[in-house]
């Protein structure tokens, strides 16, 4: 069995809680997460990824943390560590672990495309289609990284609700124990029964700041001697936490784990927040990625009957004694002829294709107005990036969810009409006319007064 690495150690037998949390952003979470949930202010990224299990080790020893045994902590685990403090591990995360009506699709959140921050609703969406057979992007980003892995599930939206028909009382808060011990089982076996595979060959990367061409393609490491569910794959988080190998622990080093940058630039980034290539997990951003995101690509079986699901990330952490688990809406499909041999790209467009897709409605009909800043980032991000973001998804107006892009996008049914447009810039050389030419007067009812003013004094 692995070391843990001394801080490791110390902080756990200090009680120490971690400043942790994550997200699942790719498909948008069922607690809001989506790409650009990096950039959100502390205190609404901690709101939307705190869906978390804190408090879960085994033989009673902080130290004994999940990714010693992945999947192997269970709900009765949770449950049953602390016979005075009973926690609620539930495969979508709930952001308090007093109870099952707490967790994402249970109460909170429960229709399809719907989205929860807790103990506010979050906005509607569209979820994702996947195609029978395909390959598909996934991701999540970390505020804190704690190292450890992860895995993919699928539950199909009609049995994940008939557990909670079959087996909860209502209102659930009036579920004895015996009721919601028999809903988890029914939710776990669900998901447990469809963990994904993951694509092979290079199918993880990282993705700067949620811009598609700037993308680390990294080594894949797996485990699947001993996990959970039997024969199931985990990956390792690509990134080590701070001290996890030099500090005595398992994983490979920031600069081993990197397959190749897809541009210079990108290179740089990784450099700045993870340290030269002599570095391996004391770099500044070590512990806190979250300019980046952690992207696969996993396999849709084919087997699977079409229709509504809810796809489960689970992250079995190393360092802290912690799982944090989202799920999100996905429709999964038939395959037709024009999609059977389709799979989601695993190079997104670069930045000089994002310059320059057009969007759906002719810029000589339609002009963008401009987008808020927390959504432009100063000027970075324009309407048609994020049109070019949803095509990678075989959506491409899959960001018109949000009121804001809505509003200003020609390409989501907002901006502003052509004649609109040419009607303000009208306008506007009308009033610089206008402007000037009062100016001009202004200039010479000066010049006249000044003249008398000379003249009165002679």
């Amino acid at each position: 069995m692995a070391l843990m690495p001394f801080f490791g150690i110390l902080a756990c037998s200090l009680g120490l809680e971690a400043a942790g949390h994550a997200f699942m952003t790719v498909p948008h979470s069922k607690n809001n997460g989506y790409p650009g949930s990096y950039a959100l202010p502390k205190g609404e990224y901690y709101t939307t990824a705190s869906w978390w299990l804190d408090r879960s080790y085994f033989e009673a020893d902080p130290k004994n943390t999940p990714w010693l045994r992945p999947g192997h902590f269970s709900w009765k685990d949770a449950r049953d560590l602390y016979p005075d403090f009973q926690q609620t591990f539930h495969p979508c995360g709930c952001y308090n672990p007093h109870g099952v009506e707490f967790c994402a699709g249970v109460e909170l959140a429960s229709g399809f495309g719907e989205t929860t921050m807790g103990p506010s609703s979050g906005p509607s969406i569209t979820p994702q289609q996947w195609v029978l057979g395909t390959s598909q992007e996934t991701a999540f980003n970390m505020y804190a990284n704690h190292g450890g892995g992860y895995v993919y599930m699928l539950c199909k939206r009609s049995s994940f609700l008939q557990c909670r028909l079959d087996h909860l009382a209502e209102p659930i808060r009036l579920s004895s124990r015996e009721q919601v011990d028999a809903y988890l089982e029914c939710i776990w076996d669900c998901f447990e029964a469809n963990v994904l595979e993951f694509a092979p060959g290079d199918s993880q990367w990282l993705e700067y700041q949620a811009q598609s061409g700037m993308n680390v393609s990294m080594k894949v490491q797996s485990k699947t001697d001993g996990t959970l569910p039997e024969g199931s794959s985990w990956r390792w988080i690509p990134i080590p936490d701070t001290a996890q190998i030099t500090g005595g622990g398992e994983g490979t080093c920031a600069w081993d784990a990197v397959a190749s940058f897809s541009n210079d630039l990108v290179k740089e980034k990784f450099t700045e927040d993870f340290g030269g290539e002599g570095a391996c997990d004391t770099g500044p951003k070590v512990h806190n990625p979250n300019n980046w995101q952690v992207k696969d690509q996993v396999l849709v079986p084919a087997s699977l009957a079409p229709g509504e699901y809810l796809l489960s990330w689970r992250w079995d952490c190393y360092m802290a004694d912690q799982i944090w688990s989202n799920c999100a809406d996905v429709e999964i499909t038939a395959a037709t002829a024009t999609t059977a041999q389709t799979t989601s790209t695993t190079t997104p467009l670069s930045t000089s294709e994002i310059s320059t897709t057009s969007t759906t409605t002719s810029q000589s009909t339609c002009f963008d107005n401009e987008l808020p800043v927390q959504w432009s980032q100063a000027g970075r991000f324009d309407c048609a990036y994020f049109q070019a973001r949803g095509a990678t998804y075989s959506r491409p107006d899959a960001y018109c969810e949000h009121a804001a892009i809505r509003d200003a996008c020609c390409f989501c049914g907002g901006g502003r009409p052509a004649n609109l447009a040419a009607l303000s810039r009208k306008k506007a050389r009308r009033a610089l006319r206008h402007g000037t030419l009062a100016l001009l007067q202004n200039a010479t009812t000066v010049r006249h007064q000044a003249g008398q003013s000379i003249m009165l004094e002679l």
